[in-house]
């Protein structure tokens, strides 16, 4: 039988059947119900090559039910649906709580047995350090790039900010029930539309958390939305299309000529900011396309399209008027199936490696989000305008975008931000993050920003993968900047990818890692330089 925790209040067995009140919760439901609760002891989550160590926890499964079970048309199929979400409740507390983020549209149930977002391979996950852990599908289930759950009015403010909230209260609840106390740490870590999810939560409700890690964080979604929208009508005009043997080709040349910035040739492009490569030079001759080694008029536009930023006629949640580009001039490489696809025309319902993942998911953004119209022809509309869709963008920003830079309670009660992005990023790209720190400090200025957020770019990394397949101990910087007052100073990080264990330092943006002399491989060989 499991052992309850000394300071149990309610054993694991007992929370099945639970229920919570709508009124017992700050944003509207219909209650909480818990659907089972079992204890699992399991040695998942330990790192390679680490002798077995069991954890037991009660594993609770629940669901959070729709205020609107029936939506505005008076109809169920338009109506909310429930959050499902999972809590894992170790038997061995350390009092600390971790909440994970999703990734995509959202949609599947994020378990929270696994480990924080790209650990290095000694590090154990939050669960087998003690952590209470819990996530959630967000409110909806489907895969990862469907966009109708958007059609819901409550589903999409679940998605967009909502379930975050909803999910950490009820989560907070059962470990009052079972614990007889709440955490006395609570963290949150994600990627992509995780890492938009930790900020969102510490920009809206702030006394929430102690600390979050965000890693490539969507944090201006409906402005990577309009972006794609103008590379996708650039790729699929006539002759537009740019296939990945030319995306590779220009990839190679914008190595060979930025990698030695940094004082090293060894395939990352460090110098970002000093990289300037010009397109032209790869023009084909009497703008006839000869094959991979040269682009034409058509290709050189959507090429542009690709890095160069997006101006709007109108603003964004925040005043924003400008949505980024990709680094694809500085090292990004759109070269891969899941970027600009294998078909050189739009399916009328795109495929992700036919498409590729930033149009597919545009499409279904521009079809449940913006328009409500699933036969909506992507073409017909105009990003920098909005059309007569402007309103409902505007909408949506203000919904879903987290760009806000207050974050004065936050900071005030200790909080600290640990955010990481990789400059080869093809899915979000690392300008809406550098975009948001700069934000930042001019709102705070340089020392007040460093003494709660450190921001890292990292060349050669993307959206979860690249050249550099970074991993660092997150988990072990935030705790000890929180919990002991240790700030990180210039963390290592190491490419999993490499055999000879490459590392390199994470420098706080703008500065980079400049090589120094010695063993290549090496962190110790570089130092963190502006310039």
């Amino acid at each position: 039988m499991l052992a309850a925790p000394a300071w149990a209040t309610l054993p694991c067995s007992a929370l099945v059947g639970q229920t919570l009140p709508a009124s017992a919760l700050v944003l509207a439901t219909g209650g909480a119900v818990v659907d089972s609760a079992t204890s699992v002891t399991t040695t998942s989550g330990l790192p390679l090559g680490v002798s077995p160590a069991w954890i037991t926890y009660c594993k609770v499964l629940g669901r959070i039910l729709p205020a609107e079970p029936v939506g505005p048309d008076n109809t169920v199929a338009t109506g909310g649906l429930p959050i499902h979400f999972q809590l894992n409740l170790p038997v061995a507390w350390t009092q600390r709580a971790m909440q994970f983020g999703g990734g995509g549209y959202d949609g599947t149930l994020v378990t929270a047995t696994g480990h924080v977002a790209h650990a290095a391979a000694g590090d154990r996950s939050p669960l087998q350090r003690g952590y209470a852990t819990f996530g959630s599908d967000s409110g909806h289930q489907a895969k990862g790039y469907d966009g109708r759950f958007a059609l819901r009015p409550e589903a999409l403010r679940n998605f967009t900010g909502d379930a975050i909230k909803k999910v950490r209260d009820v989560a907070q609840h059962l470990m009052v029930l079972h614990y007889g106390q709440g955490p006395r740490y609570a963290y949150m870590q994600g990627g992509s539309s995780g890492g938009r999810e930790t900020l969102a939560a510490i920009q809206r409700w702030p006394n929430d958390y102690h600390g979050v890690v965000s890693h490539y964080p969507v944090l201006q979604f409906v402005g990577l939305g309009l972006h794609a929208n103008d590379m996708a009508k650039a790729m699929y005009a006539p002759g537009g299309f740019v296939d990945s043997a030319k995306f590779n080709h220009l990839n190679q040349k914008v190595i060979a000529a930025c990698d030695k910035l940094d004082g090293l040739e060894d395939g990352l492009i460090n110098n970002v900011a000093a990289c300037r490569f010009d397109p032209q030079v790869l023009r084909c001759l009497g703008n006839v396309d000869w094959g991979s080694s040269c682009l034409t008029d058509a290709q050189l536009r959507t090429v542009r399209a690709t890095a160069g930023d997006l101006n709007l006629a109108f603003p964004l949640a925040q005043g924003i008027t400008r949505a980024p580009g990709y680094e694809v001039l500085a090292g990004a490489n759109f070269g891969g199936p899941a970027d600009a696809g294998w078909l050189g025309l739009p399916l009328d319902t795109p495929t992700l490696v036919l498409n590729g993942y930033v149009f597919t998911m545009h499409n279904e953004w521009l079809k449940y989000f913006v328009t409500g119209n699933a036969n909506y022809d992507f073409r017909q509309f105009n990003p920098v305008t909005a059309g007569g869709y402007m309103a409902r963008v505007q909408q949506l920003s203000a919904m879903h975008d987290a760009m806000s830079t207050d974050l004065d309670v936050f900071k005030a009660r200790g909080g600290k931000v640990l955010m990481l992005h990789g400059t080869s990023d093809t899915i979000v790209t690392p300008r809406i993050s550098v975009d948001y720190f700069e934000r930042l400090t001019q709102r705070y200025g340089s020392p007040v920003l460093r003494d709660f957020l450190r921001f890292y770019t990292v060349a050669g990394f993307g959206h979860g993968e690249g050249r550099y397949q970074m991993s660092w101990s997150a988990l072990d910087l935030i705790e000890n900047w929180v919990e002991r007052g240790q700030a990180p100073v210039n963390p290592t990080s190491t490419d999993l990818l490499n055999l000879f264990g490459r590392s390199r330092p994470l420098c706080e943006y703008p500065a980079f890692p400049r090589y120094q002399g010695g063993p290549t491989h090496a962190a110790s060989s570089f130092s963190c330089a502006l310039h």
